[in-house]
């Protein structure tokens, strides 16, 4: 007999746009978000951020598509935290095998977990579990 798994995310970073367009504008004296504007593009705050954080860093305006595709390190500016409840099993693998921050408590059948972690070590944490 198999434990379900549930799975719900419980926090994940508030990025304050007006403050940091201001103040990349003030300081640098460019808008972070011309790859954005200039694409058209409908994207979520979190990728609108690692598109910007790439501009910031390089400059220069580059195509989002590419940039979301490898963001790389860029994914250690955002964190997740998800309330995870399944078997043992899966807890202690989570705890094993990825770094991320793993808070958790036996129940009934299973273990109950706030997980939290970059979305960089989310994504590592996913391949290394599939």
């Amino acid at each position: 007999m198999s434990i379900s798994v549930s799975v719900t995310p419980i926090t994940g970073s508030m990025i304050s746009w007006t403050r940091f367009l201001k103040d990349t504008l003030q300081v640098t004296g460019h808008s972070p978000t011309r790859s954005i504007d200039a694409s058209g593009l409908i994207l979520s705050d979190y990728a609108k951020y690692i598109i910007a954080l790439k501009e910031l860093r390089s400059k220069e305006v580059s195509n989002p598509v590419d940039t979301l595709r490898d963001a790389g390190s860029l994914l250690q500016h955002i964190h997740f935290s998800f309330l995870i409840g399944g078997s043992a099993g899966l807890i202690f693998k989570i705890c094993e095998l990825t770094v991320l921050s793993v808070l958790s408590t036996r129940i009934k059948k299973g273990r109950f977990a706030l997980v939290s972690g970059t979305l960089g070590e989310w994504k590592d944490a996913i391949t290394e579990l599939s």
